[in-house]
C-alpha cells in the first residue's frame, strides 16, 4: 500500500475498487473490518456482525462468489469427481463434512457425488448455520443429515461411529483448530480403511486475511509444533502432518506464484487413510446355525480385534479348535431365560456391537414337506422371538444393530428363472424384523439375504456388520449387493416399442428377465397348402405368453 494511500484509505479502497471490481467482495470486507477494528478490539462490537451482515457482502459472498473462492471450488469439485469416479453401485457412498458452515463446499460437492447412492452428513460445530443450509439445499433432494460436531473432540464421543465414512470434507476450517495433528488424527479414526480426505486450506498467508479473519477467535487458536507463527500452513507443512498422523498418501493441489514459485492462496489437500486399521474391541453374540456359518463368520471378527460368542444349543468350545476371542455357550434357543442368562454375564469391559442370528441359514430346503417347513420356522422363528426379548430384558442395545440372516428368503425373479432358492423357511424373518423395527426400533434391526446359489460371501458379509450403512434389507445375488426400493408404480416402466413392419416376433434379453424383454422384425414364412395369413390388429396375451417367449418354460 502506498503511504499517501494510508492518510486517506476510504479513497485509496475506492480506486482499488473502480480497477479491480472483481475484488468487490474482498475490498468490501476489508472496508467493514478495518473500520470497525477499534469497536472490536474493545469489545464494543461483536466481529460476527461485520462478517455477517445483513446488508452488504459477508464471509458467505466470499467463500460462494470470489474469484479465488470459486477458482478452489472448481478444483474442489473436480478432485471429488476423481475419488468417487469408481465407486461400486452396491454401496452408497458416505460422505462427512467437516465445520459446513455457508455450505460452500457442500454445493460444490453435492453435483460430482453418485446420483441415489450417497449419505451426506453435514456437521459444523454449532446448529446455528443448519436453518439456512437445510434451506438451501432442500430442492437438491440429496440425502443431507444435519449435525453438530467439534472436530477437536474426540468424534466416538459425541456420537460418530469410528472408520464409518469413505470421504471426509473440510472447506476452509481445519486450520481454525489447535492442534493440527490432533485434528487430522479424528479425520483419520473416522475414514473407513483407505478412506479419503479432501480439505480445502489456504496456503499463504495475506495480510487483508489477517485484518478480516483476525477477528475470529479461530484464526488465533493454533499452538502446535508445526505452525509457529501463523495459523495458516505451507504444502511441505500439511504434507508432514499427514504423515504423522498416519495418513498414507497425500497431495496438495493449486497454482504458484511465478514470482517465488509460492502458493497463490488456496489450495486443496487430498490424504489417503491406511488400508488397514486398528479396530477399537468389541463383542459380538451370534446365534448359531447347524452349519458352520456362525462358525466362518466369528473366526473373521476375531481377526478384527473382536470377541465373539456363539451361542445354541450343544454349543460348546470341545470339539472345536481353539480360536482365539471365539468363544461358545449352550442356550436353549426356544428359551427367553436362557439367552436373558447368557447376556447377563457377557464381559461387561467390552461394548456391544452386534447380535447376529444366523439360525434361519438352517432348514431342509425346497424339498422340505410342508410338516418340515412349518417345524423349520417355528424353530428359527421362536429362536428369534427369545433372544429379541432376551436383549430388551436385559436392556441392552447393540451399537452396529441387530442381524437377521437368512439364504434365499427373498424370492427375487432371477431365483424363479434359475430354479434356485434356499431356506424358505426364513422368510418369516421377513416380517419378524420389520416387526422388531415398529416395536423395538432402538435394536437396529437389520436383515441380510444371503445368496441360495452359493457360500455366504464371508469377507462382504463381515463388512456389512462392521460398517452398517442406512440399507436395513439387503439381498447377495451373483455378487451384487441389492437393496429393497420403492418405487412409483410406473415410474420404471417403459413402453414396448414395437416395429412397423407387420412381422415380428417377442424374444428375452440377455439376462433372460422380462426387463430385457424386446421385440425383433422376422422374415414372412411362406404359406403351406391350406394356411392363411391373418392380420392382427390387437390381442392379449397371458403371463405363459411371456415365460414361453423369455424361454423359461
Amino acid at each position: 500500500m502506498p503511504d499517501e494511500g494510508l492518510a486517506d484509505a476510504e479513497t485509496l479502497t475506492d480506486q482499488m475498487a473502480a480497477r479491480h471490481p472483481h475484488g468487490a467482495v474482498e475490498l468490501g470486507l476489508l472496508r467493514r473490518s478495518g473500520g470497525a477494528l477499534p469497536e472490536v478490539l474493545r469489545g464494543e462490537t461483536n466481529p460476527l456482525s461485520i462478517l455477517f451482515p445483513r446488508e452488504g457482502p459477508g464471509i458467505a459472498d466470499y467463500y460462494f462468489t470470489a474469484p479465488a473462492s470459486r477458482a478452489t471450488n472448481q478444483l474442489l469439485g473436480e478432485a471429488v469427481a476423481v475419488a468417487v469416479a469408481d465407486w461400486p453401485e452396491e454401496r452408497p457412498l458416505r460422505i462427512l463434512e467437516v465445520g459446513a458452515g455457508t455450505g460452500s463446499g457442500t454445493s460444490v460437492v453435492l453435483p460430482e457425488l453418485p446420483e441415489g447412492n450417497f449419505d451426506y452428513v453435514f456437521t459444523d460445530i454449532s446448529a446455528g448455520f443448519f436453518a439456512e443450509a437445510e434451506n438451501r439445499f432442500s430442492d437438491s433432494a440429496a440425502p443431507i443429515e444435519y449435525r453438530p460436531l467439534d472436530i477437536e473432540r474426540d468424534p466416538m464421543a459425541q456420537g460418530f461411529d469410528r472408520h464409518a465414512y469413505d470421504l471426509v470434507i473440510a472447506v476452509n476450517v481445519l486450520h481454525a483448530t489447535r492442534n493440527l495433528g490432533e485434528t487430522l488424527g479424528h479425520c483419520r479414526e473416522l475414514l473407513a480403511p483407505s478412506g479419503k480426505l479432501i480439505a480445502v486450506e489456504n496456503l499463504r498467508g495475506r495480510g487483508w486475511q489477517d485484518m478480516v479473519f483476525g477477528q475470529l477467535d479461530g484464526w488465533w487458536r493454533f499452538s502446535d509444533d508445526y505452525r509457529p507463527d501463523h495459523a495458516l500452513a505451507s504444502p511441505e507443512v500439511w504434507r508432514q502432518v499427514l504423515a504423522d498422523t498416519g495418513f498414507v498418501e497425500s497431495a496438495v493441489l493449486g497454482g504458484e506464484s511465478r514470482e517465488d514459485e509460492r502458493p497463490l492462496g488456496s489450495g486443496v489437500i487430498l490424504a489417503e487413510g491406511p488400508a488397514e486399521i486398528a479396530w477399537p474391541a468389541g463383542l459380538w453374540v451370534l446365534a448359531a446355525d447347524d452349519g458352520d456359518n456362525a462358525e466362518a463368520l466369528a473366526a473373521d471378527l476375531a481377526a478384527l480385534n473382536q470377541t465373539v460368542v456363539v451361542a445354541g444349543a450343544g454349543c460348546r468350545d470341545d470339539g472345536h479348535p481353539a480360536s482365539p476371542g471365539v468363544t461358545r455357550h449352550p442356550v436353549e434357543s426356544e428359551d427367553r431365560a436362557s439367552w436373558l442368562e447368557l447376556l447377563e454375564d457377557l464381559p461387561k469391559d467390552l461394548p456391544l456391537q452386534g447380535v447376529v442370528h444366523c439360525a434361519a441359514l438352517s432348514g431342509r430346503g425346497t424339498g422340505a414337506t410342508t410338516e418340515q417347513l412349518a417345524e423349520d420356522a417355528r424353530q428359527s422363528g421362536a429362536g428369534a422371538v427369545a433372544l429379541v426379548q432376551a436383549l430388551q430384558d436385559a436392556d441392552l442395545t447393540p451399537a452396529n444393530g441387530l442381524w437377521f440372516l437368512t439364504r434365499g428368503a427373498q424370492a427375487l425373479e432371477r431365483d424363479y428363472l434359475l430354479d434356485s432358492f434356499g431356506e424358505p423357511a426364513g422368510a418369516a424373518m421377513l416380517g419378524f424384523s420389520r416387526v422388531v423395527a415398529r416395536e423395538a426400533e432402538r435394536l437396529g434391526p437389520r436383515m441380510l439375504d444371503l445368496d441360495p446359489a452359493g457360500a455366504a460371501p464371508v469377507a462382504p458379509l463381515v463388512n456389512e456388520l462392521m460398517f452398517p450403512d442406512r440399507e436395513t434389507l439387503v439381498a447377495y445375488r451373483d455378487g451384487n449387493r441389492l437393496a429393497a426400493r420403492l418405487v412409483r408404480n410406473g415410474a420404471a416402466r417403459t413402453r414396448l416399442e414395437l416395429p412397423e413392419e407387420p412381422s415380428w416376433r417377442l424374444m428375452p434379453g440377455a439376462s433372460g428377465t422380462a426387463e430385457g424383454l424386446h421385440a425383433e422384425p422376422m422374415a414372412h414364412r411362406p404359406l403351406e397348402p391350406g394356411q392363411v395369413r391373418v392380420a392382427v390388429d390387437a390381442v392379449g396375451i397371458n403371463f405363459l405368453d411371456v415365460l414361453l417367449s423369455m424361454g423359461v418354460v
